[in-house]
Formats: structure tokens, sequence, C-alpha cells
């Protein structure tokens, strides 16, 4: 079995609805910004959330640690998100 295939078993993965999330609706329409975030839910552990940055649609950055909540991966993933757009990372 693939990493790629165990990593999609191991989380599975949606992206951040749009629905009270207005940044992620801009960010998808907004062509001058290739950059969408995802919040995952994990297996293992259970009930922990995970977050990813994706750049036209292909992996960039992903998170190094779980959170117990959704709300704290995707206030984490936009902490990354917006260092990563205001240049001060990578």
């Amino acid at each position: 079995m693939s990493v790629r295939a165990r990593a999609r078993q191991t989380c599975a993965g949606r992206v951040a609805g749009a629905e009270g999330r207005p940044y992620i609706r801009l960010m998808a329409n907004n062509s001058a910004n290739p950059y969408t975030l995802e919040i995952e839910a994990c297996e293992r552990p259970a009930g922990h959330f995970t977050w990813a940055i994706r750049r036209n649609g292909k992996l960039f950055q992903r998170a190094d640690r779980v959170q117990t909540t959704e709300e704290a991966a995707e206030r984490s993933g936009l902490a990354a998100l917006e260092k990563l757009l205001s240049g001060r990372e990578r």
C-alpha cells in the first residue's frame, strides 16, 4: 500500500466549507491566491484534527501537530497561512 493510500485511510479529509467561513470562498474564487486550507478529522488519535495548505491543489504545507478541536486546527492553519502570505515563512 502506498504512503498516499495510507494517509487517506488515517485522516478522513474534508475541505473547510464556506458556511461560516467566508475566507474559504474568497480564497477559492480569487485566482491571484492559489492557496486553500483544508481541515481534516483524524482517525488516530480519534477526535483530533489537523490542517493542510494546498497551492494549486498540491500539498504545500501540513500541520506538524494534531489539535483537539476543529476550531483549534482552523486557528492554527489560518495562522500558518497568514505567515505564508505575509512572506514571514518560506
